[in-house]
């Protein structure tokens, strides 16, 4: 396979859907700047950055699964099933976070998503050991991500107990 195929089949799958959901959530970025964060919030910048390269690592590392385990009928069938399941989870935590602005709820989601990354980083292991390193970065980033989501969750409750509070209220 060339060169130019291989990144296709890298980013094909990913991608297109995570940078749709980022321009769909860019304009609430400003309700994210106002949440309390634990001081190992990184940078802004430093998101766009990772997801970048763990989004091209994460669909290299399923083609190599795909490739090595006889696509979804071989070996790579239960791998490909939990990438499956870890990526909609993964596209689902910024509506939840940003549009519904849940943060309990994206607290729980981003919990069930790092077991699924952590299953799927295991999986891959006994397909192709490249794609179970490429996918440990990814587990790593989740693992903070759940931290994050958490962090927030817990500094930012009161702030949830208010806006309840006007919705019920009436105002």
């Amino acid at each position: 396979m060339r060169l130019s195929q291989r990144l296709y089949a890298a980013g094909i799958s990913p991608l297109p859907k995570e940078f749709k959901l980022y321009k769909r959530h860019r304009m609430k970025w400003a309700f994210f700047q106002k949440l309390v964060k634990p001081s190992l919030t990184p940078p802004s910048w430093i998101f766009s950055f990772f997801w970048t390269v763990l989004y091209f690592s994460m669909g290299y590392a399923s083609f190599l699964v795909w490739r090595d385990g006889d696509g979804c009928q071989g070996a790579a069938r239960i791998p490909l099933i939990a990438y499956g399941i870890q990526l909609l989870l993964n596209w689902a935590w910024m509506p939840i976070f940003f549009g519904l602005r849940n943060r309990a709820l994206a607290a729980i989601e981003v919990c069930l998503l790092a077991v699924a990354v952590v299953a799927t980083t295991v999986l891959f292991n006994d397909v192709n050991k490249m794609a179970f390193q490429l996918f440990i970065p990814y587990a790593v980033w989740t693992i903070f991500a759940t931290y994050l989501t958490i962090a927030i969750w817990r500094m930012n409750r009161n702030g949830d107990k208010k806006i309840r509070k006007r919705k019920n209220d009436g105002a």
